[in-house]
Parts: C-alpha cells; structure tokens; sequence
C-alpha cells in the first residue's frame, strides 16, 4: 500500500536545503475547494506535505497555495509538482508525502521562493 517509502537516509539526501514552515500553509489541488493538505516544510525543489490521503507515488498534480502578504504580493505558489515518495505520518494520523516541483514550476518560482526562505528560520 505504501509503495516507496521515504526513510531518513532519504532525507540526508536532498538537493535543497528544507526551512520549517511556521504558519499553516495550506495546499490546494486545481479545481478542489478541500485542501489536500498541510505544508510541513518548504525548498527550492519541493516541500513535504501532512495529509489525510494517500497519494500515490508518481502523480503529477496542479497545485496552489495561497501565501499571507508578509511572503510578498499575496501571490500564491502555484504549478506542477510530483509526488516522490509518501509515509505514514510520524506526528499523528494521516500521512507525508514529498512533493518535488517540475523543472517549469521550480524555475517559475524561484524569485518568490527565495523571498520566502529568506523569511524562515
């Protein structure tokens, strides 16, 4: 059922460096007024998600998350991102997944993604 499991030596391996997201930032699939989840974490690559659903490994999805203004316009962050691996959720029910953003979506947002690292601890 939970194919590609991620591990803690998954974790070391990483091309970017992860921040905590400290406010609640929620993730919204294109089209669904239900948010598909919760941001634990955000990178220049992708971020890790806490949800209830299971999210099969490889599934591309249109994403958006809307940002308070301390993050800069209100824009959101929003394009394609791909499911890379998913867990059960250490922290309580539900799941994590890792999302990694396509190549076009991470190049998009790098400016608003640098702009919200910078603001995180």
């Amino acid at each position: 059922m939970l194919s590609r499991m991620a591990s803690a030596e998954q974790d070391k391996e990483r091309a970017h460096q992860r921040r905590g997201v400290l406010a609640e930032l929620k993730v919204f699939e294109a089209g669904v007024a239900e948010p598909l989840g919760v941001m634990e974490d955000l990178s220049l690559g992708g971020f890790r998600l806490a949800t209830p659903k299971v999210i099969a490994v490889g599934v591309r999805k249109q994403l958006h998350v809307p940002l308070p203004e301390k993050f800069g316009k209100g824009d959101p962050l929003a394009g394609e991102a791909e499911c890379r691996w998913l867990r059960a959720n250490p922290k309580g029910p539900g799941f994590q997944c890792g999302f990694e953003f396509s190549e076009a979506t991470a190049s998009a947002l790098a400016p608003l993604l640098n702009t919200i690292l910078r603001q995180l601890p």
